[in-house]
């Protein structure tokens, strides 16, 4: 879709971030990667570009449960799915993103998040059923760049930039929150 700059008031004090938008609603996974790009080596790609990182994977048969050659660099995953953590990861590392990104034993480590060492976290969304229990909706990817005394920041390619007032393992957006279940640390 677009980069778009976006000012966000914390602790009294005004911070912009550059949040790149996706393009459709199940492709946080790749808008992920293109904003981590931006934040380790301040280079401008887009989501098609990740599409062909992905697709290349595929095509060389390293990704699980895709047949040799079979991808096509369009073709939509459903990158909002949990096991899609590790075809991240892949990506990441074959494309050299960060010095060794690494998927964290606990979420709770993103609270070594910056901007120049962000981390990559999926949202398991959670919702009451109205008996008092609880159903776990799709998932959602978002970037960590660290957080300011009580405040969390996340670049969330749906939503733009987003700010929490509880540390991982809680994110809340607008009336939706969810739990993160996993976090790729890019060093």
């Amino acid at each position: 879709m677009a980069w778009t700059k976006e000012s966000v008031t914390i602790n009294k004090f005004e911070r912009t971030f550059e949040v790149y938008r996706q393009e459709s609603s199940l492709s946080c996974g790749p808008a992920c990667i293109v904003m981590v790009s931006q934040l380790k080596y301040g280079t401008y790609t887009s989501e098609a570009i990740a599409k062909v990182w992905f697709a290349k994977l595929e095509n060389k048969g390293n990704l699980p449960g895709v047949p040799k050659g079979t991808a096509k660099v369009d073709r939509v995953l459903n990158w909002r799915h949990e096991s899609q953590i590790d075809t991240i990861l892949r990506v990441l590392q074959t494309q050299k993103i960060g010095g060794n990104p690494y998927l964290a034993s606990d979420v709770k480590d993103a609270s070594s998040c910056t901007q120049h060492e962000p981390g990559i976290l999926r949202v398991q969304w959670v919702e009451g059923n109205g008996t008092g229990g609880v159903n776990l909706r799709g998932g959602h990817f978002v970037v960590c760049v660290g957080h300011s005394q009580d405040q969390w920041i996340y670049l969330d390619s749906e939503h733009g930039v987003v700010t929490v007032p509880a540390a991982p393992p809680y994110y809340i957006r607008g009336e939706r929150m969810g739990l993160f279940t996993h976090l790729l640390q890019v060093t």
